[in-house]
């Protein structure tokens, strides 16, 4: 029986049909997405007790690391889509990463990429006060980078993608577009869609 379907994934479901595609979720941990994705669709994560839980779902997930392809078994050029949530933060190459992911992609596959950011100084300021929290997530100490909308995307347009959209992804609404383009570079986290070239 499915979950509730997180919101970070509604208006990718619904907006780029990911219900119906293939789509490998890279850094998957214990699955929870892979259960909205097509049939065909596959997870990596590096890590051995959280891929064994996982499989035992029924969920097919390859355990590896993305940063050594060679040594991964799964097919290229397979995927529709490649989810990434919360992923380039804590590799060793974002840019090696995505070449990685984008040799799985099929020619016009999709990239989701979900990021946190470093938000504008004002911004920050008001969202530790207003959610309470002492840091923001971008400053975790397991993170190895931290991006904020351009240099994120930078990276993801050197590495052989265009981008599509850049989104606050909110929960689908009449006012999306609107609280989209004010927020957009001032949130802790985004989603960025991007097209193998």
């Amino acid at each position: 029986m499915k979950q509730k379907i997180p919101n970070r994934v509604i208006l990718p479901l619904k907006k780029y049909h990911l219900g119906k595609i293939k789509v490998l979720d890279v850094g998957c941990g214990f699955g929870e997405y892979l259960q909205f994705f097509g049939e065909g669709s596959m997870g990596i994560d590096i890590k051995a007790d959280r891929v064994q839980k996982a499989s035992g779902t029924g969920f097919h997930i390859v355990e590896g690391n993305i940063e050594d392809i060679d040594n991964v078994d799964l097919p290229r050029n397979y995927f529709d889509a490649a989810w990434l949530s919360n992923v380039l933060e804590h590799v060793n190459s974002p840019h090696e990463t995505l070449i990685n992911v984008s040799s799985l992609l099929k020619e016009n596959g999709i990239a989701f990429i979900k990021i946190p950011l470093i938000p504008n100084t004002i911004f920050g300021k008001v969202y530790k006060v207003l959610s309470g929290k002492k840091k923001l997530g971008f400053l975790a100490s397991s993170h190895k980078y931290a991006f904020t909308r351009k240099t994120a995307e930078f990276d993801i347009l050197r590495s052989g993608f265009e981008i599509v959209e850049s989104s606050a992804f909110f929960p689908p609404n009449r006012f999306y577009k609107i609280f989209d383009f004010f927020f957009k570079d001032m949130i802790p986290t985004i989603t960025i869609v991007a097209r193998k070239k």
